[in-house]
């Protein structure tokens, strides 16, 4: 999903000079057959898909809509932990029983962050460190209903990322056995308001 990961580096590329779903893909707009998904907080294995239906908003102002997609096929392997993403792109994920994690090549070095914790409750957070600087996770929801153009998800949770001193932030819901099924960035500069909505269109999962 290259938008919402081009935002995203940028942003914590910036954060690592002074200082998220999804990885970037192809712009193929064909919808797969949506599967039934699995028991994995983020279901990884090769050949499985994301669609994702988005809209972007200047101060509530439709400006463009589009079609982006994730395929996973590529893999390696990090201090004893298996990675996955899509061939050409910085960010990675893994997922375990404790939870699923990105990974993002900052060029030379790398940073893991937590970004689904299947036990988490409404109101915990968590603070992740990047650079010399922090970003913080926010649980808004752990059963909420997400309804998009590949079908209504229950017990979905609810994200909400957020860094110090930067008015940029993200919220994602994920679905486990699915993954991400909704995402909400927004960023407010010089009294501008700019909104990406991600909605998921359709999904393979091996």
């Amino acid at each position: 999903m290259r938008k919402y990961v081009t935002i995203f580096v940028a942003l914590l590329t910036a954060f690592a000079v002074s200082t998220s779903i999804v990885g970037c893909g192809d712009d193929d707009d064909s919808p797969t057959n949506p599967g039934t998904g699995n028991n994995e907080n983020l279901p990884l294995a090769m050949g499985n898909k994301w669609v994702m239906d988005l809209k972007d908003y200047t101060n509530d102002n439709l400006d463009s809509t589009y079609i982006d997609s994730m395929v996973i096929d590529t893999s390696f392997v990090r201090t004893g932990q298996t990675w996955y993403g899509q061939k050409g792109d910085d960010v990675y994920y893994r997922t375990g029983s404790e939870g699923a994690f990105q990974l993002i090549d900052m060029g030379g070095s790398f940073l893991e962050i937590k970004i689904m914790k299947p036990s988490a409750h409404v109101g915990e957070d968590w603070i992740e460190m990047v650079s010399n600087d922090t970003m913080k996770v926010e649980v808004l929801g752990v059963n909420e209903s997400v309804t998009t153009p590949a079908g209504t998800f229950t017990g979905c949770h609810h994200y909400l990322m957020s860094f110090r001193g930067v008015t940029y932030t993200q919220e994602y819901w994920m679905k486990v056995g699915v993954g991400f099924v909704k995402m909400v960035n927004g960023n407010e500069f010089g009294g501008t308001r700019r909104r990406s909505e991600g909605l998921l269109k359709s999904y393979h999962i091996q």
